[in-house]
């Protein structure tokens, strides 16, 4: 048994005869600290290597084709997510004003009234007989005022007027949403990129404690310190690729297709 082994050897036997509960021995034993930190650099390599999958895959989703760029890309975008149902909407409402006011334009001619009068008195000239003139008689009620005011008229076309006013703002609106998440897409790409080079230094900090603890050079202490650090920066990076998740679900939610598809 080396040096290092035999002190934590000894470590272990003065934790039985303090009266430690078994379970606590087996936590501290040489052998299962030794097992437990082959498992521990394992798992940390584990990590490691899939986080640098993810990074790669994502990093060349949107920089590895050099022949789109992001011109490109966004152009792309844009005109997908202006296809969506929320501009649909805004148009066939514009369409429902442009029936209102056509209904508006002939509305007037409802209330025209046209009326006939036939006088069946007879023309015979005689002495006792008076004449009653006209025989035909027409009429016709024209509403002047609501001619001249054309008031609904008005109203109507001013509707028109805000529908493609609204239009228009969803329109812009679509355009700054869906650049905004993918732009917050690229960003988190390079977040996690910065963080997994981070994660390399760190992970290398602990193996170097990992070897420093059973070789009783350093406390238990700092090597949880270390341990602590390498773990809160995996949970960081998983964190960042959640929300770059997220970006991206919201960007395909707008544009009706996969990210993957826009960027080729």
């Amino acid at each position: 048994m080396q040096p290092g082994t035999n002190k934590m050897a000894s470590k272990f036997n003065r934790m039985k005869t303090k009266g430690m509960s078994p379970s606590r021995w087996i936590l501290f034993s040489p052998d299962f600290l030794v097992i437990n930190s082959l498992q521990r650099k394992a798992t940390g390599y584990f990590y490691l290597a899939a986080f640098l999958l993810i990074s790669f895959s994502a990093g060349a989703q949107v920089n590895s084709g050099p022949s789109v760029p992001d011109s490109v890309i966004e152009k792309r975008l844009v005109d997908l997510a202006l296809q969506g149902p929320t501009l649909k909407q805004t148009e066939h409402q514009n369409k429902v004003y442009e029936y209102q006011l056509k209904n508006a334009k002939n509305a007037w001619m409802n209330l025209l009234t046209l009326s006939a009068n036939y006088n069946d008195q007879t023309f015979r000239t005689t002495p006792t007989t008076a004449y009653v003139y006209p025989k035909y008689f027409f009429g016709l009620n024209i509403p002047l005022g609501t001619i001249l005011s054309r008031t609904p008229v008005k109203a109507a076309g001013e509707a028109v007027a805000i529908g493609l006013l609204q239009q228009e703002e969803v329109r812009r609106r679509i355009k700054a949403e869906v650049l905004t998440k993918y732009r917050q897409y690229k960003g988190q790409t390079e977040l996690i990129a910065l963080e997994l080079g981070l994660l390399n230094d760190i992970d290398a900090a602990f193996v170097q404690a990992e070897d420093k603890f059973r070789k009783n050079e350093i406390s238990f202490e700092v090597y949880h310190v270390a341990m602590k650090a390498q773990n809160d920066q995996k949970a960081r990076i998983i964190n960042l690729k959640m929300q770059q998740d997220l970006f991206k679900l919201e960007i395909e939610r707008m544009i009706g297709t996969s990210l993957e598809s826009v960027l080729q």
